[in-house]
């Protein structure tokens, strides 16, 4: 895995953004595998979506960031 750069890459990005979370959001990785992430976000207070708490899951292609879909 540290000798791919896709996956350096989401490595880099993984770490920034567990150590600078994003308000509202909660990462982790699926599996222990940098190319699939559990997603969690709050629903904002004052919005239809407070108290909401809705999961998600991205993955990413091997390939990333060159490839998007």
């Amino acid at each position: 895995m540290a000798g791919n750069p896709s996956s350096r890459v989401l490595l880099m990005e993984f770490n920034k953004l567990t150590k600078e979370p994003v308000e509202g959001f909660n990462i982790s990785l699926k599996n222990e595998d940098i190319y699939s992430w559990s997603v969690a976000i709050f629903g904002p207070p004052k919005t239809l979506y407070e108290g909401g708490y809705f999961k998600a899951e991205m993955t990413f292609p091997h390939d990333y960031p060159y490839r998007y879909n």
